[in-house]
């Protein structure tokens, strides 16, 4: 660790505690103030906060700071989503003394003797929510612990029954049949990107499989091989069925007939709880059997498929050869077997039974696309059957007599319904995931059918519109997601919101048998975190939350006297409630990852639409996207930074300010970013070089001139630090660009600053200035330095409670800045120059101010640039230098030039020959300053206005 890592966990300890010992981020009900109201997407309990965590935490607190310095009242609660699997399955873990689980505990100083208590998950709950506030504290986040809310208590599960009762009287609480994700050992749990019950799959997609029937009667009536597809257009073309002949099958009872599928179809729970086992048999026993395809009529062998994977669908293939890549090339293999089954194999034929650009066999083609020769290319056989599924769905006509020269999008529901009142599909079909779904427990997660899954009705057309229309006036961040929520609205369907089994939630209070699931339980709980306070500090008792009292404090019906007496709760206090909740709310900003676009954001916004008033709806929404790193499996992949895929690094290795000012500048806050501990110690140095720069200012303070008349360049100075505060406000105010901020504060002001110095500027009343306002701007980012610095300069209080530097736009100067920017530019061009060349040699420096003929060319160019070229042409000194003349002009009008500076040549050559000596002193060099008239300069000819040419010898 070094020094400044050393001094900065001293600075960090101590700010810690002042802030604690004067209560400094206490948030009080005041009317004389304007409120600002802030949440982040309250954490789930499996363990400890990690670098993951910390990048959407750290942008809430520096709105939050920025807030609180212009004035606002901020309320920034905290809490823990404790509800669902996470803990249970972290309990678990530890309950088996999984070892990993056991050293990561170990490895973050628990407690040893602790540990076998944490096989409980509500004290696992108790014991992280603790942790969880020591480290927000910590990163220096302005949180009011007196807020907190923890989704499993007595008083939150009050809450959300009530919730829940709404949605009921609003007929927005439904039952119906369901395909719900199950976990063998959990149940019913959620698969969605929030990965909230599960540790892997989130983003897998829930395929739904129609079941086509082959006819098998030699088995005996009403027998048939069943498989699963997702093409149910292609039945027709079906040439033969595939089997692994080294795995086991089953004949199952289902209603009046017997279906034929794999063991591991029949054993688990896709067909539901009617099915019932009669026999097994090896796969090999019906090899070279035929069925009956009913469809086309036809006969079909079954044919021996190693690649048949028994646990997706039924373990029975059908494969259609004309439309199928992988069936064409497995074909192509069997027939040029020399058994008895090639000879099977040789005598079948693609049957076409689509017409797209390509072709009748498109499988064939597609395959020599490719040029795939065996079934072992797997990855380009994905490729093609993209991209055949994908042409055919969208461009291809079916040719089956029936249906013929209908377009396949259209034609495929029509197909599929008129199969099945045929008896061809089973009315029954088989839900999947496209990819392995791992519950917390770590349990395979598959996918049952639920007879009576109570839902929220979130298809409501009436709920859909209002949320639309309301969503227009709401500020998101990125725009981009504005544009994608009303389409997200569009396609969001009713959700299953309770779960039978081991979970940790509320009750649902239509039936206690069911527990509210946990996006369900977390879309109105921002107005909770206001109640909350007064439960916590036991000014109201858990009891006293009826269904009475939150339609008052949250909707404003009934009588007050009313409820004070029914309930024994002193009217005064119940008034208080009701104040606050209608002062603090509507919230003003909710944060959270990118994968609440589609899982948490959108039934926020829709709940607090449906159940509260107008005025209580949400006005923002920022989106922060993940924390990365390398997969382990495939190194050229990135995956989410989480506890359950490993690599997620503890919190208290890293300086504080160093991994805020790491998230707020490396990337945009709406773009992954990769987790680095280079870059991370990049910063890191970046923010001892500004520490330096302070301490060296300010030890010298009363060396400097005090009192002393502005020059030229303390007024650059001046207006460049008001002229940065004003961007910066600007963009708090309305974009929030993070990475743009901190750009100007530890970045532009530092350079300036350095330049300032170099440049021998040493106004001392100017330099305290600049320094206080330069801390201010900090605060939001770096906390612990800017207290640090505030305390230095001997100013008072804490500049976390500070007012955030206020713009003097007569302090201003275009003209002056001007000058000191041009003169920046033409030193970054010199120093590029030097970078080239072997600086042992260089001894001159000739700087060459622009000819007179390229300043009227320029001019003229600013007045009017249409028709430049014959109008300067006109002019006898510029047709002496007429090729070089209309080449200058043709590259203004080509680029259309933004000329940067207003000043004429002369004072360019003012500025430069001005600051000849701090050039020599910078690049040891002798400096010349010539107009183009005054050096016969090889380099002459490149000088343009603001562009010097610049001739080093």
């Amino acid at each position: 660790m070094s020094d400044f890592q050393t001094l900065m966990k001293e600075i960090e300890t101590k700010y810690q505690q002042k802030w604690e010992e004067t209560r400094l981020f206490e948030s009080e009900v005041d009317q004389n103030k304007e409120k600002f109201y802030l949440i982040w997407a309250y954490p789930g309990v499996s363990g400890y906060l990690h670098i993951g965590h910390i990048r959407g935490y750290s942008y809430l607190d520096m709105i939050a700071r920025y807030k609180r310095m212009r004035g606002y009242n901020v309320l920034f609660p905290v809490g823990v989503h404790a509800s669902g699997l996470p803990t249970v399955g972290f309990s678990l873990k530890v309950k088996n003394k999984e070892e990993s689980t056991i050293n990561y505990l170990l490895e973050n100083n628990c407690p040893p003797e602790l540990i076998p208590r944490l096989a409980d998950p509500l004290v696992a709950v108790e014991y992280f929510s603790k942790k969880y506030i020591s480290s927000w504290k910590r990163y220096g986040y302005t949180c009011d612990e007196r807020y907190f809310i923890n989704t499993i208590t007595p008083e939150y599960q009050k809450f959300i029954q009530w919730q829940f009762k709404k949605l009921q009287d609003l007929n927005l609480l439904i039952t119906k049949p369901h395909y719900a994700p199950w976990c063998p050992v959990d149940g019913p749990i959620a698969v969605d990107p929030s990965e909230t019950d599960i540790s892997e799959g989130g983003d897998a997609e829930q395929l739904e499989f129609i079941i086509v029937k082959f006819k098998a009667d030699w088995i005996e009536d009403k027998t048939f091989f069943v498989t699963g597809t997702l093409r149910p257009e292609t039945v027709y073309g079906v040439t033969n069925i595939w089997l692994n002949p080294n795995e086991t099958y089953s004949l199952v009872q289902m209603d009046d007939e017997k279906w034929i599928v794999s063991q591991t179809c029949a054993n688990c729970m896709k067909l539901g709880d009617q099915r019932k086992i009669i026999d097994t048999f090896e796969g090999d026993a019906f090899i070279g059997k035929s069925v009956t395809n009913i469809a086309s009529n036809l006969e079909i062998p079954i044919l021996p498929g190693e690649f048949v994977e028994v646990d997706i669908a039924t373990g029975v293939v059908m494969s259609v050869p004309a439309h199928a890549p992988f069936d064409w090339i497995a074909l192509e293999d069997i027939q040029k077997s020399d058994t008895k089954i090639g000879k099977v194999a040789r005598n079948i034929k693609p049957i076409s039974i689509i017409d797209s650009p390509l072709g009748k066999l498109s499988a064939q083609e597609t395959c020599k696309k490719y040029e795939i020769q065996s079934q072992q290319e797997v990855e380009k056989l994905k490729l093609a059957t993209e991209e055949v599924y994908r042409i055919e769905f969208h461009k291809g006509t079916i040719s089956v007599e029936e249906f013929s020269g209908r377009n396949i999008s259209d034609a495929k529901e029509e197909i599929t319904d008129k199969l099945m009142e045929r008896g061809i599909f089973a009315s029954y079909r088989i839900q999947e995931f496209s990819k392995k779904v791992i519950c917390r427990c770590g349990n395979k997660v598959s996918i049952r059918m639920i007879p009576e899954q109570w839902f929220i009705r979130y298809s409501d057309k009436k709920l859909k519109r209002s949320t639309r229309t309301y969503s227009k006036s709401m500020v998101f961040h990125p725009i981009q997601y504005k544009t994608s929520f009303n389409g997200i609205i569009d396609w969001y369907e009713d959700r299953a919101c309770a779960r039978q089994g081991k979970w940790l939630g509320t009750p649902l209070p239509q039936d206690k048998n069911w527990i509210i699931e946990p996006i369900s339980d977390s879309t109105l709980y921002p107005i909770f975190y206001i109640v909350a306070r007064y439960v916590n500090s036991g000014e109201i008792t858990t009891e006293e939350l009826t269904e009475e009292f939150f339609d008052y404090i949250f909707l404003g019906e009934g009588n007050p006297d009313t409820i004070s007496k029914n309930l024994k709760i002193d009217i005064e206090k119940l008034l208080e409630i009701k104040r606050a909740v209608d002062y603090w709310y509507p919230l003003d900003l909710n944060l959270g990852g990118k994968e609440h676009q589609t899982v948490h954001f959108p039934v926020f916004v829709m709940n607090h639409i449906a159940i509260l008033k107008p005025t209580f709806w949400p006005k923002e929404i920022f989106v922060n996207y993940w924390v990365v790193q390398k997969d382990v499996a495939n190194i050229a992949q990135v995956t989410k930074l989480s506890k359950s895929k490993g690599g997620a690094k503890p919190i208290q290795d890293y300086i504080v300010d160093g991994i805020r000012l790491y998230f707020a500048h490396s990337k945009s806050a709406h773009l992954d970013v990769e987790w680095n501990t280079h870059t991370m110690e990049i910063y890191n140095k970046h923010l001892n070089k500004i520490y330096d720069l302070i301490v060296r200012i300010y030890e010298k303070l009363d060396d400097k001139n005090i009192g002393s008349e502005y020059s030229e360049l303390d007024l650059f100075l001046q207006s460049k630090i008001y002229r940065t505060i004003q961007d910066i406000t600007k963009m708090f105010d309305e974009s929030l660009n993070f990475r743009k901020i901190s750009q100007e504060i530890y970045y532009t002001i530092y350079r300036t600053l350095i330049h300032y110095l170099n440049r021998n500027g040493n106004n001392a009343d100017l330099l305290r200035e600049v320094i206080v306002k330069w801390i201010s701007l900090m605060t939001p980012f770096t906390p612990y330095l800017a207290e640090e610095f505030w305390s230095m300069m001997g100013l008072g209080g804490f500049v976390s409670n500070s007012e955030w530097p206020i713009v003097d736009e007569n302090q201003i100067s275009d003209v002056v800045e001007e000058k000191e920017e041009y003169l920046l530019d033409v030193i970054a061009d010199i120093n590029k120059i030097l970078k080239m060349m072997d600086i042992k040699k260089i001894n001159t420096i000739e700087i060459v101010i622009t000819s007179k003929w390229k300043e009227f060319i320029l001019n003229a160019y600013r007045s009017s640039p249409e028709n430049l070229i014959s109008e300067i042409m006109k002019e006898n000194q510029i047709r002496e230098h007429s090729k070089l003349a209309s080449q200058y002009a043709k590259k203004l009008l080509k680029n259309k030039e933004n000329i940067p500076y207003s000043f004429d040549r002369t004072t360019e050559f003012d500025i430069i020959q001005d600051a000849r000596n701090y050039i020599e002193t910078v690049t040891n060099t002798t400096v010349k300053v010539v107009f183009f008239e005054e050096t016969e300069s090889p380099k002459r000819n490149q000088a343009e206005p603001f562009r010097p040419a610049i001739y080093v010898y």
